[in-house]
Formats: structure tokens, C-alpha cells, sequence
């Protein structure tokens, strides 16, 4: 029922492995994308490898499944014990300046955030059950949010096990486009929302205080 050791590095054998488990490779897939929200598992990674072994609809399809099952876990979390919750699990940089954002700008806002990685997608969806957005309305924006970037890694992930083409190299680059607004998130809030420089003495305030 395991795969042997000797086997564990070899995608192609994994992807038969779960292809071959039927039903109970597609609930393992997305318990993994649940997971992958309160640990510190990449989801990225999960969404390439759902590509790889799925293709890119069906891989897409259960990422989404798994994200909106773990993202309205928290929101309710949230919503249930409020926002010390979140002061324990969300640097207060993020929450002072979600917070500012979504002021100003409301959903569209909370939109643009799940697109762009500005913020951790995890925080955002703490940070919105904060707000007074309605549950329903958190799940539109999610799915929205979320799919076109989901569907542009599960089709690298498919390409991958099919065969690198030209639109494989276009991907690749929006891909790591991404990736460098994640890893520099704080610079481009700043480019992106001028008005943040309003709210940073209040963000270092709390930074004294701590």
C-alpha cells in the first residue's frame, strides 16, 4: 500500500502510485492542501505537484477544494474567538496594514491581496474574517482570487510531466514574478499603497511597546 523508500524520488512512479490509490488519491491530495495552511507546507509546491500528477484542470480543481475547505476553517476560527486569535498567529505589521487597506478599498481590495501575494495568503484569511464581509462574499473572493494563479502553476505542473514547451517558459517567468512580490512583499505594499507610510508610525509604536 506504501510506496518503497527507493521509490520516493522518482515523480513519475509517485504520480502512478496516487493515480492508482483512485478516490483516496484525490481526498490525500487535498487533505495535504489543507494542511498546508496552518503548517508551513508550500502550497505552491502542492499546486505544481497537483499539475504534475492530475493535469490542469482536475490538479487546479482539488487545490481549490482543499484552500476553500482550510481558508473557511479559519475564517470561522476567527469569527469564534476573534482577533487575539489572530495577534497569536499574524505579524502585526500584516493585520495594521490589511486593516488600513481594506478600509479604503474593501473587497476589491481582499481581491487584489489573494492575486498578488502583498500579503500570506494564510494571514489574509484570518484578516478578513476581522472585517465585516460576509462569509459568502469571503468564498467569492477567494475562488476568484485564487484560481488564475492555481491554474498557472497546475499547467506548469502538467507541462512538466508532458513536456516543456514555449508557453512552459512564459509560466515559468510569471511564476517567479510572483515569487520575488512574496519575497519582497513589504517593498511593493509600500509602491503599490503610497498611503502606507501614514500608518507606519502607529506600526512602530507597537514595535516600541513589544
Amino acid at each position: 500500500f506504501t510506496p518503497g523508500l527507493d521509490n520516493l524520488s522518482s515523480p513519475e512512479y509517485l504520480r502512478e502510485y496516487i493515480l492508482d490509490l483512485g478516490p483516496l488519491g484525490y481526498v490525500m491530495y487535498v487533505l495535504f492542501v489543507i494542511l498546508s495552511i496552518p503548517l508551513p507546507i508550500p502550497t505552491g509546491t502542492l499546486a505544481l505537484a497537483g499539475g504534475y500528477i492530475f493535469g490542469t484542470l482536475i490538479g487546479t480543481s482539488l487545490v481549490m477544494v482543499g484552500l476553500v475547505i482550510g481558508a473557511s476553517v479559519s475564517f470561522l476560527l476567527v469569527r469564534k474567538f476573534g482577533r487575539p486569535l489572530v495577534e497569536m498567529l499574524v505579524d502585526k505589521r500584516h493585520i495594521i496594514h490589511f486593516n488600513h487597506l481594506f478600509k479604503k478599498r474593501g473587497p476589491v481590495f481582499a481581491l487584489i491581496a489573494y492575486m498578488i501575494p502583498i500579503f500570506p495568503s494564510d494571514a489574509t484569511d484570518f484578516l478578513l474574517a476581522l472585517t465585516n464581509i460576509r462569509f459568502s462574499q469571503f468564498l467569492w473572493i477567494i475562488i476568484i482570487g485564487c484560481i488564475p494563479r492555481y491554474l498557472l502553476v497546475n499547467s506548469l505542473g502538467e507541462d512538466l510531466h508532458r513536456g516543456i514547451t514555449w508557453t512552459s517558459a512564459i509560466m515559468i517567468f510569471v511564476i517567479i514574478i510572483l515569487i520575488v512580490i512574496a519575497l519582497e512583499r513589504e517593498r511593493i505594499k509600500y509602491l503599490m499603497f503610497k498611503e502606507l507610510k501614514e500608518v507606519e508610525k502607529e506600526v512602530q509604536k507597537i514595535e516600541n511597546e513589544i
